[in-house]
């Protein structure tokens, strides 16, 4: 009796739990039934309007992964893409390639390059998280994903690059210079074969720590500093999943080993930037409150002798030029300059281009009025400085930008001035042309050593202008622009499909002949160029 008791109890549990079972698994296929149908439904939609744009034969499940992934290497992809383009559209058209399920529209039209980076439907796009702001590079200017937070950091930084607290950083250019050309001096009597790339990193990480932390490093000397190999080593697993796009999946990310590997230079990159920014904060508190005991003790003089100088009228009305115009730092942060404190470069020597101002030269004023006796301030002095409630960043916010600053000029810096370095070396004329204009303001081979480049001597190298603009419309340093959109968008003869993974990248435009000028050319580049080749031709 009892044993068929527990047995038809358990018949009982046995049946209840089968139903459990069969509840389960029918929700899961209603589920995956309904995730297959949505994902096919906007997956067709994204091949039917992909159907009408030109590119390479795709192969299901990895499309075009096997022709552009072969290869570590940035050039190589480049180079890859670049081929796609050349041979699947006209001057006049894009291109789909098809990364597994990924669809990328790669815009050659600058036409099509505007209207997407003009269009309100267009935002950065989830591989800026996925690449930057989950690492040492954070989540700056640059990378920042939110609409909100990148306009309010714009407000704030944005004076902070105004050319004439720029100029104020070409000391460092000039010395950090000098020490490389004298390392190059050294290693060109040897007459071997010299892999000018890492020096050429090398002397920008120097002066990109010195401008931006306002400490030294010495990173030309010491090549194996922490800071810069950790640096280095976060954004070598950058370009690893940019060139390995299997990698872009974070499971397969931290399988592989490469997470954890990420993580310890992000740990070591975002430890070191911490301590200078708690050390400039200490000193920026003290000598704050050192110059309020001082201005506490003079304001009455002060103010009874500037009310006199007002009625003087010796600096209000125009009879002094000079004390009228001049600015300080925090002015200039705060104001920027009126135009008619500019002054522009003159005409271009090329007949073709003699309504062209140099952009150097059109933001330039006298040097001496405006960091003739002061101080050079680094960027992160000048933010903490920015203590204007509401406009105030967080140490979590300073660190992010400081390390966005570093990943945007450490390759960046080295690939321009290799690359120009690598094209003057091939083209002899313009070698010649560049150091004559050179020696025309500099003196020659008799130049003085002591001598500091100013901003007006940068403004008069119109043809080297051209030469760096030139430069970076060939080969420019970041040529992709990645953006996603969320609704259909008409892009000349095309649809653009929406969905979160639409990477639209904008390649290769800027190398349409019609957009010579190139962009606006770094203060830096200027300098290094400068110092190089007038140690070249001294040699």
């Amino acid at each position: 009796m009892l044993e068929d008791l527990f047995l038809l109890v358990l018949q009982k549990q046995n049946h209840h739990n089968l139903n459990i079972v069969n509840l389960v698994l029918t929700l899961a296929i209603i589920y995956l039934m309904y995730f297959l149908y949505t994902n096919f439904k906007s997956q067709w939609r994204k091949y039917k309007l992909s159907s009408t744009m030109q590119g390479p034969k795709a192969y299901p499940l990895i499309g075009n992964v096997l022709s552009i992934s072969e290869s570590k290497s940035g050039s190589y992809f480049e180079n890859k893409t670049s081929k796609l383009i050349k041979r699947n559209s006209s001057a006049s058209d894009i291109v789909r390639i098809w990364i597994f399920h990924n669809l990328f529209v790669l815009v050659k039209d600058p036409i099509h390059a505007q209207d997407i980076l003009r269009s309100t439907a267009f935002r950065k796009n989830e591989y800026y998280r996925t690449l930057f702001c989950d690492t040492a590079l954070g989540q700056g200017l640059l990378t920042n994903v939110s609409w909100d937070t990148w306009r309010r950091h714009r407000k704030i930084i944005t004076p902070t690059f105004h050319f004439n607290i720029l100029h104020t950083y070409i000391t460092y250019f000039y010395e950090e210079t000098q020490i490389l050309c004298n390392l190059l001096g050294e290693m060109v009597k040897t007459e071997e074969e010299i892999e000018i790339d890492m020096k050429l990193k090398l002397a920008g990480f120097d002066m990109i720590v010195r401008n931006v932390l306002g400490v030294q490093i010495n990173a030309q000397s010491n090549p194996q500093h922490p800071f810069l190999m950790n640096m280095i080593d976060t954004m070598q697993l950058t370009q690893l999943r940019l060139y390995q796009p299997w990698l872009l999946n974070d499971t397969l990310f931290r399988l592989l080993g490469h997470h954890t590997r990420q993580m310890k230079s992000t740990r070591e990159i975002n430890s070191f930037i911490k301590s200078v920014i708690t050390m400039k904060r200490k000193e920026y508190e003290n000598e704050r409150s050192k110059n309020n005991i001082d201005s506490n003790n003079n304001i009455n003089n002060n103010s009874n002798e500037y009310e006199n100088d007002l009625d003087r009228n010796k600096c209000g009305m125009g009879q002094n030029d000079d004390c009228k115009n001049a600015k300080t730092i925090p002015d200039i942060i705060k104001n920027g300059l009126n135009q008619d404190q500019e002054v522009n470069a003159s005409n271009l020597r090329s007949d073709e281009n003699q309504n062209l101002k140099g952009d150097l030269g059109k933001h330039v004023k006298n040097c001496d009025e405006y960091d003739g006796g002061l101080k050079t301030k680094s960027f992160l002095e000048l933010l903490l400085e920015m203590d204007t409630p509401g406009d105030k960043l967080t140490d979590e916010e300073i660190l992010s930008e400081l390390s966005t600053l570093f990943f945007a000029a450490l390759d960046t810096t080295s690939t321009s001035n290799g690359t120009a370095l690598l094209l003057l070396a091939m083209h002899p004329d313009v070698l010649q042309k560049v150091t004559e204009e050179i020696d025309s303001i500099f003196g020659g081979p008799d130049y003085d050593d002591g001598r500091k480049p100013t901003p007006v001597d940068l403004s008069n190298l119109n043809y080297l202008e051209c030469v760096l603009k030139e430069n970076s419309r060939m080969y420019p340093a970041a040529p992709t622009v990645f953006r996603q959109v969320d609704e259909e968008v008409p892009l000349g003869k095309h649809i653009l499909p929406a969905g979160k993974d639409q990477k639209h990248l904008c390649f290769f435009g800027y190398q349409l002949q019609q957009f010579s000028c190139g962009f606006s050319c770094c203060i830096s580049v200027a300098c290094l160029l400068i110092y190089i080749l007038q140690e070249v031709c001294s040699m």
